[in-house]
């Protein structure tokens, strides 16, 4: 069995891609078979040859199909304006019949084969309702009529590339984000997807888009829905902040982690969580309340947390294990000192 599968992403973002495409073939059957279709503006080399290190867990076909951003300077640009360019999939892949869009941030924890074979029949998505469903209706509510009560959230997207064709649907949505960017800013290309496709969505079980960090800040706005969600889990979406790489108190953070452990950005999320607890400790730092002890103190006080930064990163950090465990040496030559 093929499986077309399509990411919109920024360069900034390829290391969450890698954990969504390492989930996917690492939990996939053995007759399953992949070509993603990644499309961006700015992924370089050096991160294409990252990606394709995920070969070593299954092969797969990968398509890197460049986008123009000047195709959407009249519309917002929501969170990041990638999120607009699966708005012309249909015209960019006019061979496929339909297509599974994912965000860059989703985890998938099983086969997507029950998944890729929801039968769409006259429908142009099938997806998950948005766990801030409420909040984006009351958003657009002046013009209630114009969209579903029910908002679904794009991340996992399962589309029927030949009813948009046939429909048009790529002329409607361009003219919908026109229209919707002069009133709005928020979620765009979700809420015009929401407003063109209306009566024409099938609903899935929320197992296909759980988003711990929302639920967990409180944004699953329907009743019941979080519990159907998280009882047996079938793709994870991280959406919300902070990440995982950033902050260690979120649920279900472990996920994370062991699907970034099989892909070639492990360390660089683990860089990236320590730089971000660093600031965090210097954030809490209440300097009023330093200023009651001495300067020598504060100053043993700071190189110790240093010195036990750069004994975690000495031993993590391969690429830069060497700067880190000079630094680690001399820091602890300056407490010797002080002691």
């Amino acid at each position: 069995m093929i499986f077309d599968i399509a990411y919109t992403i920024s360069n900034e973002y390829t290391h969450c891609l890698a954990v969504s495409m390492g989930s996917i073939l690492k939990n996939s059957c053995a007759d399953e078979q992949f070509n993603f279709y990644i499309l961006n503006s700015d992924i370089t080399e050096e991160n294409k040859r990252k990606i394709n290190k995920l070969k070593i867990i299954k092969d797969f076909n990968i398509e890197y199909i460049q986008m123009n951003n000047e195709d959407f300077k009249e519309m917002s640009e929501g969170v990041n304006i990638v999120s607009n360019y699966r708005l012309k999939i249909a015209t960019l892949k006019s061979n496929l019949n339909k297509i599974l869009f994912l965000d860059a941030d989703i985890i998938v924890l099983t086969s997507l084969k029950s998944l890729y074979n929801t039968d769409l029949g006259n429908n142009y998505i099938a997806a998950v309702v948005d766990p801030g469903v409420k909040l984006q209706y009351e958003y657009t509510i002046n013009d209630k009529e114009k969209f579903p009560n029910r908002r679904f959230n794009t991340g996992v997207m399962l589309a029927n590339l030949t009813k948009w064709r046939d429909d048009k649907i790529e002329e409607k949505i361009m003219e919908g984000m026109r229209w919707y960017s002069k009133k709005y800013f928020a979620w765009p290309d979700q809420n015009v997807m929401n407003m063109v496709f209306k009566d024409h969505i099938i609903e899935l079980s929320p197992q296909y888009n759980v988003c711990p960090i929302l639920a967990q800040q409180g944004w699953y706005q329907e009743e019941g829905v979080w519990e159907k969600a998280s009882l047996e889990p079938k793709i994870v979406h991280i959406c919300g902040y902070p990440k995982y790489w950033e902050e260690k108190d979120l649920w279900w953070n472990d996920i994370f982690w062991e699907y970034a452990k099989i892909t070639p950005y492990y360390e660089d999320f683990i860089m990236s969580y320590v730089i971000c607890q660093n600031k965090l400790i210097n954030s809490i730092v209440d300097y009023e309340v330093l200023n009651y002890f001495s300067k020598d103190i504060i100053k043993l006080l700071v190189l110790k947390i240093d010195y036990l930064r750069c004994k975690l990163l000495e031993k993590l950090y391969k690429k830069k294990r060497e700067h880190y465990k000079n630094k680690r040496l001399n820091i602890k030559k300056l407490l010797q000192k002080l002691k």
